[in-house]
């Protein structure tokens, strides 16, 4: 049920960025959801948000986890399996533009410290899944909660350096989690051309304690009805 309400919320939200932002249309939503895993479930019915695609990648195991995006139905994209990394939860697609080059876009989630779940190799993975993104040389987002915190430069420097190396950057500037006692940037969007996006932004939400993050990408000879 929880689940369901947080996806009726979800479509409201982007009725609304439709209604009143209609020059900056949503055209793709990544987010990690506490729970995107199980064997009696429908996936693709139940997170289904009005004229989207859904493409998802669940914890293979364990309880919990899971990555997701959606991406609108007017696009062209391709899944793109062979930048995932088994030992990450991460999903990778590419967009297909006719007059430019594609896009890369992913939707990771790194568990705490902390966790079980997050693997010894994790760092080794993903220096290896960035330096395959690099030699792509296409415009490439990474989008997702990964657990470090970026209002804290002495905070899991090795996941801040592997960015570096391959020349990405982190462009959420506020706090994306905020609590009584603190205040975090755990939610990222980190990309490798930054003098393509024309807006950023953080959105409190009412369906969790992680605030929403985003960025509107120029794709000046694209327009959608």
């Amino acid at each position: 049920k929880a689940i369901s309400l947080k996806l009726e919320r979800a479509n409201r939200i982007v009725a609304n960025i439709r209604h009143y932002y209609i020059k900056y249309i949503s055209h793709n939503i990544l987010f990690s959801p506490k729970r995107l895993k199980s064997e009696n479930d429908n996936i693709e019915a139940m997170y289904n948000i009005y004229e989207y695609y859904f493409i998802f990648k669940s914890r293979e195991k364990g309880i919990g986890g899971g990555v997701g995006i959606y991406i609108s139905n007017k696009f062209d994209w391709v899944r793109r399996i062979d930048l995932e990394k088994k030992d990450i939860e991460c999903v990778w697609i590419e967009i297909i533009f006719s007059k430019s080059k594609n896009i890369l876009i992913s939707s990771i989630y790194r568990p705490p410290n902390s966790s079980n779940y997050l693997p010894a190799s994790f760092n080794e993975s993903f220096g290896d899944m960035m330096q395959v993104v690099s030699i792509e040389n296409k415009e490439s987002y990474l989008v997702g909660d990964v657990n470090v915190d970026f209002l804290q430069k002495s905070n899991n420097t090795v996941f801040k350096d592997i960015l570096h190396l391959y020349d990405f950057i982190q462009i959420i500037q506020s706090a994306s989690r905020t609590t009584i006692n603190s205040q975090s940037l755990i939610d990222i969007i980190a990309r490798n051309h930054t003098d393509h996006v024309s807006k950023i932004g953080v959105i409190i939400t009412s369906f969790s304690d992680h605030s929403m993050v985003g960025c509107v990408q120029k794709i000046n000879h694209l327009k959608f009805q």
